[in-house]
């Protein structure tokens, strides 16, 4: 037997404009782009998608019309400050298929704190669910966010950041197929 699914890796933009008074996002999209978002998840058809960036406005992400049409996982939380306990990763399927888990599994190492892509300011790395598409049919799927920016440490964050996601899934491995999502 063979099945078909589609799934997209989203990010949200969910940081506010502006934190304890300092603009961090200007021009952000706000609530009414977590809406809008909200929106074309629901007329997407996806059968999955992870998020990155899903913090202040995670009630307009998952409001109607995506509430209507899919689950969604555990939300992290917002921010707040200048330092967070939230990694921004969401997760939601098709309420055709069941899902479990949300193992939230934070990266070892990222370069910047409030400088080369701010990596130190959110606790950044991947989550994993398991989404049942049918009676014993189920894969593993990964969300995540690596470190931004594009400079040589920021690079070699990221492939350290590869090698712990690698050595996680080789070492959780159940025979399950794998979807890795992310930013």
């Amino acid at each position: 037997r063979s099945y078909t699914f589609n799934a997209a890796a989203l990010n949200v933009d969910g940081l506010p404009e502006k934190i304890m008074g300092i603009t961090i996002n200007e021009g952000a999209p706000g609530a009414a782009g977590a809406m809008m978002l909200s929106s074309h998840i629901a007329n997407s058809g996806w059968a999955f998608c992870g998020f990155s960036e899903d913090f202040n406005f995670h009630a307009e992400l998952t409001a109607a019309p995506a509430g209507d049409y899919y689950n969604f996982g555990a939300h992290g939380g917002g921010v707040s400050g200048l330092s967070n306990s939230t990694d921004g990763l969401g997760f939601a399927c098709s309420k055709f298929f069941t899902m479990e888990g949300g193992t939230r599994v934070a990266w070892g190492t990222h370069y910047g704190e409030i400088n080369d892509g701010a990596d130190g300011l959110i606790s950044k790395g991947f989550r994993v669910y398991t989404v049942t598409l049918a009676t014993g049919v189920a894969v593993d799927v990964y969300v995540l966010h690596m470190d931004a920016s594009d400079g040589a440490e920021d690079i070699k964050a990221r492939e350290s950041q590869l090698t712990q996601l690698a050595t996680y899934i080789m070492n959780n491995h159940n025979g399950r197929p794998v979807i890795v999502l992310g930013d």
